[in-house]
């Protein structure tokens, strides 16, 4: 089949605009750029390693589905409110209760599509989400002008995700990034549910939490959230945020799902950036989301006496992330 990128005109709601499809070979991932540049879809030999809702094109929810990108913060900000520089942000509040903000504001916002193409090994394609350009309000929103531009890369067993983050302000940018993807064995019956595919995940540490928000301790995951041994994720409801990722250079697994009875694993792959992860698993329980974070939730209104992970970018530097997401065999 080769590689190659072919474009086409679709909608979501009441959005239009191009989404890219990526082959490699049999595999193939489709990302739209005007909804958060989120890769809706990756398959492998025509069945899904990625989950979208079925509803997504009539109501295209941006983090329900596909790989969800949340920058310049990940998952929740108590209250909305950032404080820097001498001054108090008030951000959307655009959680479900409307207590908190959640997610950034790049999966909510169209990005502007730089480039794409094919190597020998993969077909890719980049875009830019830039405060100044795709955040009208962004000056009254978040201290600094910065940028993340990211590149989906597909071979024919990954889908890489690559990250560069630059601050074009004058004083340092403060940010998180992390991603919401939701996973399934390629190999799992398309209506079965998460209750017999093998997890596991390489911490035994967690974030305490109260309302979904930190308190700042750090504990060891009780048992039947500690997935340290691979073991069937049953009934287990997942809205953890663990810490502790094995540090060290370069990439390295985080955690792994299979299917007990079919060949083939799925490898959450990330750099050194990504310390904290959040497993989640929504109520239909078709997925689960494992999710590599930069920082804690909540991390700029957390002490810096415990080890959040809050970034600071210096103004005219860049800094790069990378995850992968690796199917093997089956």
């Amino acid at each position: 089949m080769g590689i190659s990128v072919t474009t086409r005109t679709a909608t979501a709601g009441d959005l239009t605009g191009t989404v890219f499809t990526l082959t490699n070979g049999s595999a193939t991932a489709e990302v739209w750029p005007f909804v958060g540049f989120t890769c809706g879809k990756w398959q492998i030999d025509g069945r899904d390693l990625i989950f979208a809702m079925p509803d997504w094109e009539q109501n295209p929810v941006p983090t329900r589905s596909g790989n969800p990108v949340l920058f310049p913060f990940p998952n929740r900000l108590a209250k909305g409110q950032l404080a820097f520089g001498g001054m108090t942000y008030q951000l959307p509040l655009t959680e479900a209760t409307k207590t908190h903000a959640i997610h950034g504001f790049a999966p909510r916002r169209p990005w502007r599509v730089l480039g794409s193409g094919v190597t020998r090994e993969t077909a890719f394609v980049t875009a830019r989400f830039r405060m100044s350009e795709q955040f009208e309000d962004w000056q009254n929103l978040w201290p600094g002008d910065g940028s993340l531009t990211l590149t989906y890369a597909l071979t024919e067993s990954a889908l890489r995700v690559e990250a560069e983050v630059e601050n074009f302000g004058d004083s340092p940018l403060p940010y998180g990034l992390g991603y919401h993807g939701y996973f399934r064995p390629a190999t799992a019956p398309t209506d079965e549910t998460v209750s017999r595919w093998l997890f596991q995940c390489r911490t035994d540490s967690m974030w305490e939490c109260e309302g979904n928000l930190p308190t700042g301790r750090i504990v060891t995951t009780p048992v039947g959230l500690n997935f340290t041994f691979e073991r069937p994720l049953g009934d287990v409801a997942f809205d953890t945020l663990l810490t502790g990722l094995a540090p060290g250079s370069g990439m390295r697994t985080v955690a792994t799902l299979r299917h007990p009875d079919r060949p083939g694993s799925l490898a959450i792959r990330a750099d050194e950036t990504f310390p904290h992860l959040v497993l989640f698993i929504p109520a239909h329980r078709n997925a689960i989301a494992i999710e590599p974070y930069t920082c804690a939730t909540n991390a700029p209104n957390l002490s810096d006496t415990v080890p959040h992970h809050w970034r600071m970018l210096a103004p005219g530097l860049k800094s790069s992330h990378r995850v992968e997401y690796c199917w093997n065999g089956g």
